[in-house]
């Protein structure tokens, strides 16, 4: 017979009570973050060339550069600047006057130039901002300064000069800076130039003496870019979503990004499957006001599905729209209208092999108030091509606004979706198939029973087992807590509730926004945690859990790309596990917002790879083989949560008859060349050819167990020799002794 860690701990139970304190937490499974900020864009735009940094967005057409600066929804209009090269002097003589306006090109993944001549304009597309430069091939005619002049249209109001550039802001917002103009000369001599506004023009100067010295070509070079001030909202640079292409081994993380509070963006960053940016940001729609972005992926088709919101208004009813990315390539497809109007919305994608549709999961606002939960399905037909609406479904109608929706992401080939939404401060969950109809009836998983359910939710499961991660908040206290909701469904649409499980309930604080993924022997759950009452101060923290929600060791807090003690507000995160996308792997990524508490609350948006299972203990071997056993090894780690660690025998001879024997380690003894484990139980397991192996799962609920180092040996009988003199006439042979020990 096989039995693991719970049928063995009664005979360890001395050794665990004196086992070490664990050295390793969940926290080592996550990597490094990386900060997304850095992602720009360079490409074609009609009539014009379109850049995109993390701060702003530009057009580059041949009458000059126009920068729209990123600056939130404080900012209650978008703003701009524009500039257009009017001529360049040396003194008093007009060294150069543009005649014509070539259009610009393209030169290099992050560079463009115009092409006038003797001068080329250049712009070099950066995280910063665009870095806009002049090169001169020759002198020019005349003498003193080298004078570039831009005019100058923006909406910004000129502020005070400074000593290194010009400001252009928007009062108490933010606006753009030019920074202080450089001249470099091919012999790598460097001179500090200025800058200053004169009427409606922008004067770049470098001195004389440098420009009479200089070898050519010489190159005159500021940098325009975004500034802010101190009411820059973090919530401008929130809402992200991420899913993973199995074929492309990639994620494609999706975001909302308000250049204004009328003008917003949806953009995506691919991320290899290492988590390390890759490509150029996408721009996946624009418009007066977006929302909610959602990204699902269909393995089938090499394809992402992104949904979102879009609305000519933040007071506008809002489409769902849906419109496809191919897997790491900068390719998009068409735009579908799924429904209107529409409050809230979820997305999942067919990860099998023949998936070709995405469900949608929505709530449709029916008026007065009230709002019915709905399930579309749209197919695609091919490698990023425009979704096509197939149908839809009701899921709910209830009597009152529903103010968030989730669809299960990590489901195998056969198995339904579970689907969840809060109305009514309820919590209610239904089974949904992939053909899109949904079996069964709406189940009220908490009814007010204990409080009230806000805030978001989300759900995820094995195929058959779900976790539902929501937002209580207790009548009395006015704190909120994170749950979990355990439940089995099947095909047929019946669903099994088995209770509820306490993630974070701190008195007096907040805990909110849940997202929650299954990895792979694990489920992660992430949420926003407040730190002091009252205060907007959040960490993010995790729990990893197992599939009855047992808790998998202590939980923990994530880092940013910044933890000093300002940069304290981590919200809105999102995990899409490699399952999610087909893939049988324990890996996810994680995304989430992060951001300054103190002006000018500069915010990143970050991404940290996470594995649900730890480096695990330490597997050693001991001793010497005698006789013909064979070998003894281990499949896996010995990790907390690794339900398929097994202890294995190969190479042994197909007539032998294995034991396992287990022990502690110490009191080992010799007989003959034999080194012999202090036995405290012995299987016998069923060989199969010479190999044999014995499941040993390791599940959360052993967490107590961390620390324990076990020794297992195999004995085989019937090996024809008889090392051991003790055991005469029985062919007994034994293995090295495998020693594990039991850590995260």
């Amino acid at each position: 017979m096989n039995r693991s860690l719970a049928a063995l701990g009664g005979l360890f139970f001395t050794a665990v009570l004196f086992a070490q304190e664990p050295t390793t937490t969940p926290m080592q499974a996550l990597a490094s973050p990386t900060n997304l900020r850095s992602a720009v864009a360079l490409q074609d735009d009609g009539d014009g060339l379109l850049a995109l940094g993390w701060d702003y967005r530009a057009r580059i057409t041949a009458q000059g550069l126009h920068y729209t600066p990123a600056l939130g929804t404080a900012a209650a209009s978008t703003q701009h600047l524009a500039l257009s090269l009017v001529d360049v002097r040396r003194g008093e003589t007009i060294g150069f006057l543009p005649q014509e306006r070539p259009a610009a090109t393209i030169v290099s993944e992050r560079r463009a130039v115009i092409a006038h001549g003797p001068i080329t304009e250049r712009f070099f597309v950066t995280p910063a901002g665009i870095e806009l430069s002049l090169a001169f091939a020759q002198p020019l005619p005349g003498r003193g300064d080298l004078v570039a002049r831009y005019r100058l249209d923006t909406s910004l109001t000129a502020a005070p000069a400074l000593a290194d550039g010009l400001s252009f802001l928007l009062a108490e917002v933010g606006g753009v800076s030019i920074g202080g103009v450089t001249g470099l000369d091919a012999a790598g001599a460097r001179v500090r130039g200025s800058l200053q506004l004169v009427g409606d023009c922008v004067e770049m100067r470098l001195p004389a003496a440098f420009v009479d010295a200089a070898q050519y070509p010489l190159v005159l070079d500021p940098l325009v870019g975004t500034q802010f001030l101190a009411s820059v909202t973090p919530s401008s640079y929130s809402q992200s979503d991420v899913a993973y292409d199995v074929s492309g081994d990639c994620y494609l993380v999706v975001y909302r990004k308000a250049l204004s509070n009328v003008s917003m963006e949806i953009r995506g960053n691919f991320l290899n499957s290492a988590g390390v940016p890759f490509g150029s940001l996408l721009a996946i729609a624009g418009a007066s006001w977006l929302d909610s972005p959602k990204v699902a992926d269909l393995n089938q088709r090499d394809t992402f599905v992104v949904g979102y919101l879009q609305a000519s208004s933040l007071f506008a009813s809002a489409e769902l729209r849906a419109r496809t990315v191919a897997a790491g390539i900068n390719i998009l497809g068409g735009v579908l209208i799924v429904d209107s109007p529409v409050t809230a919305v979820d997305i999942a994608g067919d990860n099998t092999t023949s998936g070709d549709a995405a469900l949608f999961v929505y709530a449709k606002d029916a008026g007065a108030g009230n709002s019915t939960v709905e399930l579309a399905r749209a197919t695609v037909g091919g490698f990023a091509a425009t979704p096509v609406f197939t149908g839809r479904n009701n899921v709910q109608v209830p009597n009152a606004p529903v103010t968030d929706v989730a669809i299960s992401k990590s489901n195998p080939s056969t198995s339904p979706y579970e689907l969840a939404w809060v109305a009514n401060d309820d919590l209610f969950t239904r089974t949904a198939l992939r053909d899109g109809s949904v079996p069964g009836t709406s189940f009220g998983v908490d009814n007010a029973v204990r409080g009230l359910e806000r805030g978001l939710v989300d759900v995820d499961g094995d195929g058959s087992t779900f976790l539902v991660a929501y937002q209580y908040d207790p009548a009395a206290s006015g704190d909120s807590e994170i749950w979990l909701a355990l439940l089995e469904t099947d095909t047929l649409g019946a669903q099994v509730f088995y209770g509820y499980v306490p993630v974070d309930t701190a008195v007096g604080t907040k805990q909110m926004q849940p997202s929650i993924a299954w990895c792979g022997y694990k489920y992660l759950v992430l949420y926003s945690s407040q730190l002091l009452q009252g205060a907007y101060n959040f960490d993010l923290k995790g729990s990893e859990r197992d599939l009855g929600g047992t808790a998998c060791g202590p939980s923990f807090t994530l880092q940013g790309v910044n933890s000093s003690l300002t940069r304290s507000i981590e919200f809105q995160p999102a995990i899409a596990s490699k399952r999610s996308g087909g893939a049988a792997s324990e890996e996810a990524l994680i995304t989430f917002t992060e951001a300054d508490d103190a002006p000018p609350f500069a915010s990143d948006l970050v991404a940290s790879r996470y594995r649900t299972l730890g480096p695990g203990g330490a597997i050693t071997l001991h001793g010497t083989n005698c006789g013909v056993p064979g070998t003894i090894g281990a499949n896996g780690l010995a990790a907390i949560g690794n339900t398929d660690f097994r202890i294995t025998l190969s190479g042994a001879l197909p007539t032998a008859v294995p034991f396992l024997l287990w022990s502690l380690p110490g009191g080992e003894s010799t007989c003959g060349p034999c080194s012999l484990s202090n036995t405290i139980s012995a299987v016998f397991i069923l060989p199969s050819g010479g190999t044999a192996s014995y499941a040993f799962p390791i599940p959360c609920s052993h967490a107590s167990y961390l620390g324990i180092t076990l020794q297992t040996q195999w004995a085989l009988l019937g090996t024809g020799q008889n090392p051991c003199p003790n055991f005469p006439g029985l062919g007994l042979s034994f293995t090295q002794r495998l020693r594990f020990t039991l850590a995260f």
